[in-house]
């Protein structure tokens, strides 16, 4: 008997739940309409969209920029706040996962393109901000070293090439990369053939 009442308490608990989310979709969906001039949203998201006037993504690393693109694709309007500059190496990720600028495995002569002309574009930006005289963050020359605040230039200024190291070995040398040093048919013993680069430098030996 208790384990009745108890499912039935249970879907009585999902039932309120549900009630909730239908007001609360109806409560957005009229404040979109009285914002719109009584026309009529034709979904929560549009309803959402009509709403948000303004958003603010806190955080410039990989999730907030990503965040923050996928709300200007639906034409929100976005504001990015972060303590540093989004090409801070702190802001985005370590120097190990830095070849995620080089598509890995990618049969796609585009992406490889598209990587290397961003990495060319986004080299001339940090070389133009370790020449400055103001590369050095406002945030933390005014607020004395920590805060969030908006600044001018890299933080740091640290070369972008060591951040990404595998694209510039790629545009500069045509390698090495992660795939010149995957073996062919072995296995976790160290038996098969090498590839790529890696088999020429061993022909070479």
């Amino acid at each position: 008997a208790s384990v009745r009442a108890s499912g039935e308490g249970e879907r009585e608990r999902e039932r309120r739940r549900e009630k909730e989310r239908e007001r609360e979709s109806r409560v957005l969906l009229e404040r979109a309409k009285l914002r719109g001039g009584g026309k009529q949203p034709q979904s929560i998201e549009e309803s959402t969209r009509a709403m948000a006037s303004k958003v603010l993504v806190v955080g410039s690393g990989a999730i907030g920029l990503r965040t923050a693109l996928e709300l200007l694709r639906r034409r929100i309007p976005v504001r990015l706040r972060s303590p540093r500059h989004p090409l801070h190496p702190s802001s985005g990720c370590s120097m190990g996962a830095g070849g995620l600028w080089m598509p890995y495995r990618c049969d796609d002569g585009r992406a490889d393109r598209w990587s290397i002309e961003t990495l060319d574009e986004l080299l001339k930006y940090t070389a133009a901000a370790a020449a400055s005289s103001e590369s050095e963050s406002l945030a933390e020359s005014e607020s004395g070293g920590g805060g969030v605040g908006v600044g001018v230039g890299l933080a740091g200024s640290r070369p972008l090439a060591e951040i990404v190291p595998t694209v510039i070995l790629k545009r500069d040398h045509g390698g090495p990369t992660v795939e010149h040093f995957i073996r062919r048919n072995g296995g976790g013993d160290g038996d098969g053939e090498l590839s790529g680069a890696a088999a020429k430098k061993k022909d070479d030996d």
